[in-house]
């Protein structure tokens, strides 16, 4: 929270992708903002389109980007439709039917 509070979210997550991706390969990336693990806090809609697009462009290659965040099924349809997700990585929502499918179905 610290890091996203000072406004350095576009540079922990070029750094971070720079250390963990091989130039060689082919790889799913999944992103989840660092300040809302455990937090139960969502980003913004312009959040997410900035950090997704921020992963796009630092990648060597194309990959897929898989969003996780607290994603439920309120906002599952508006976060598969940000250019540059390809999916949901979804967390402790799918650890139960009555939380995870609502979110299947919200998408389908």
């Amino acid at each position: 929270m610290e890091e996203k509070n000072a406004g350095h979210t576009i540079a922990v997550i070029k750094k971070m992708l720079l250390e963990s991706i091989p130039e060689n390969g082919e790889y799913i990336v999944a992103y989840e903002p660092r300040w809302g693990i455990g937090s139960g806090l969502t980003p913004t809609e312009s959040e997410i389109i900035t950090a997704v697009k921020t992963v796009f462009d630092a990648l060597p290659n194309p990959m897929p980007i898989l969003y996780g965040g607290s994603v439920n099924a309120n906002n599952a349809q508006r976060i598969v439709s940000i250019p540059y997700v390809d999916g949901l990585l979804i967390g402790g929502a799918s650890l139960k039917s009555e939380t995870f499918l609502p979110i299947i179905k919200s998408i389908e």
